[in-house]
């Protein structure tokens, strides 16, 4: 009963109740799109002890759709002759996500936070929750979190945010329950933590609001400590570095901690991988990926990273479910390119990585995750090897045709 009453509070605040009955036919219509124009699901052999993260970065413009804020109840189009809702791309990124899960083996989805473009805009937000309820139906548990973007002010700290924000309204822990993989949240509910299993290896998601107040640094150390042999991933919207920016949560959370081994971010127009080693001596590796400046908001890429706990590997590909639908459906809507790695005209399934430094959009991280547990009694894995090109993401590229 409990799980119904939440699943119905959950449906009511999608995209039904304040949304007009055009906005409703509108969302509908879109959705209908990825029903009446199938693609074939994967054909996957599975992989024991691999499993893959997707990771959803800025969907801000989607989320938008091509209703620009100039002034107060003004709007402008963000995309001229484009012939489709800019939604689309979002609604293909979790479409994609929920038929394709079991086959990629997929455990988690995490949204890196800037749902929407006008954090006041509650057309945005039920836009962005129409295409979130698309996991939910598909049964994929995912995190999400803040962005700078889904916050009113000047990016107060999240013990002095605006009455009038929106995201708890929406994504906070009501309807985080839902997912199978949830485990908590602060007591803003602005910051959450998941827990899931692969094999015999436990993993621990935290998602942090993009600015975290000192109270909930101190919560997310709580987690910390009460799961002492957990390999943790940390992800939020803006982990920055010098000289892009203060070094706060290194300094107070990161570093410290000898199980976060891995931080996924967006905020910085670009993709990138950097390793540093922390406190204890331990590698960390900090992965940053947004492409809200590039063609059409992103055109709907979105980042998988496979993990080989037997093979020591974490491999990254960046693609676009959208575009495998634009190609098969849309094709006069489809911009072909003459460079394997633009990003900036025209749509790219899966872009290589670019000659230009910060845009690493495909890359294979060698991590040895029987030394980097161990170190605190937290590798459990037993999986065997399997050669890296018959991986999870090397059979996709086949079964797509991404060279």
């Amino acid at each position: 009963m409990t799980r119904l009453l939440i699943l119905a509070a959950c449906l009511l605040s999608l995209c039904g109740c304040g949304a007009s009955p055009g906005e409703r036919r509108h969302i509908a219509r879109d959705q209908a799109f990825f029903r009446e124009h199938p693609l074939p699901p994967l054909a996957l052999e599975p992989r024991p002890g691999h499993f893959v993260l997707a990771v959803l970065p800025d969907t801000q413009y989607y989320s938008e759709n091509n209703h620009q804020a100039r002034s107060l109840f003004r709007t402008t189009r963000r995309y001229d002759n484009l012939s489709y809702d800019p939604v689309m791309a979002f609604f293909a990124q979790t479409h994609w996500l929920a038929q394709n899960a079991t086959a990629l083996q997929i455990p988690l989805v995490v949204h890196l936070g800037d749902v929407v473009q006008n954090a006041s805009s509650l057309t945005q937000w039920r836009v962005a929750s129409s295409a979130m309820r698309l996991l939910e139906e598909g049964g994929v548990p995912y995190s999400i979190m803040t962005g700078a973007r889904d916050i009113q002010g000047e990016l107060p700290g999240d013990d002095h945010r605006s009455v009038r924000d929106h995201f708890d309204e929406f994504f906070g822990p009501q309807r985080a329950t839902w997912q199978s993989t949830y485990a908590g949240s602060d007591p803003l509910g602005l910051s959450q933590y998941h827990r899931f299993r692969v094999g015999d290896q436990d993993f621990l998601l935290l998602a942090l609001d993009c600015n975290p107040s000192d109270a909930t640094l101190a919560w997310a150390q709580r987690v910390l400590d009460e799961h002492p042999n957990t390999p943790v991933i940390l992800a939020s919207h803006g982990i920055t570095l010098p000289p892009n920016g203060e070094a706060r949560l290194w300094d107070k959370l990161i570093r410290r901690n000898d199980q976060i081994f891995l931080t996924l971010s967006s905020q910085l127009n670009g993709s990138s991988h950097r390793r540093l080693s922390n406190d204890h001596g331990l590698s960390v590796d900090m992965l940053q990926f947004d492409y809200q400046m590039q063609y059409l908001g992103g055109n709907g890429l979105l980042r998988l990273l496979e993990f080989d706990l037997a093979g020591n590997r974490i491999e990254a590909l960046t693609m676009s479910p959208w575009v495998l639908w634009k190609s098969r459906y849309l094709p006069a809507a489809t911009r072909a390119c003459s460079d394997a790695s633009s990003l900036s005209d025209c749509d790219q399934l899966a872009p290589r990585p670019a000659e230009q430094k910060g845009w690493d959009n495909r890359y294979s991280i060698e991590v040895d995750f029987r030394q980097r547990f161990s170190a605190f009694a937290g590798y459990r894995q037993v999986a065997q090897d399997v050669p890296a090109e018959d991986g999870l993401l090397s059979q996709l590229r086949r079964s797509l045709n991404i060279e």
